[in-house]
């Protein structure tokens, strides 16, 4: 998959990019367990179409439903989400390296907490 800077305008846009990108991973991740979307859903107690929802980035997803599916796919919770550093504010490097895994940190990163270190 291509990777292409997108610029976010406004701090809902990057929350809305973040939920997509967790969605995509979801559809992923079912994907490589080899499950339908039928199944999942089934088993998180929810219609395939909410599924689809959450798995198009249209629909938020819970924290609990996360740890659901994490379960499922007997896979970590962090596996749905970007990388992120590991200390408590973010420096300029720790954007570089974070940029590795999706080009749009940066832009979530100032859009959420609106300063990046």
């Amino acid at each position: 998959m291509k990777k292409t800077a997108v610029k976010i305008t406004t701090r809902e846009e990057a929350e809305d990019e973040i939920n997509a990108f967790i969605g995509r991973k979801v559809r992923e991740i079912r994907d490589l367990r080899n499950l339908s979307a039928e199944t999942v859903a089934t088993e998180l107690g929810m219609d395939r179409t909410n599924l689809s929802h959450i798995e198009n980035g249209r629909n938020k997803i819970t924290a609990v439903m996360l740890w659901k599916l994490a379960t499922l796919f007997n896979c970590p919770v962090d596996r749905f989400f970007p990388k992120t550093a590991e200390k408590h504010s973010l420096s300029h490097s720790d954007i570089d390296l974070l940029k590795k895994e999706d080009v749009r940190v940066e832009d979530w990163a100032s859009r959420c907490f609106k300063t990046v270190k």
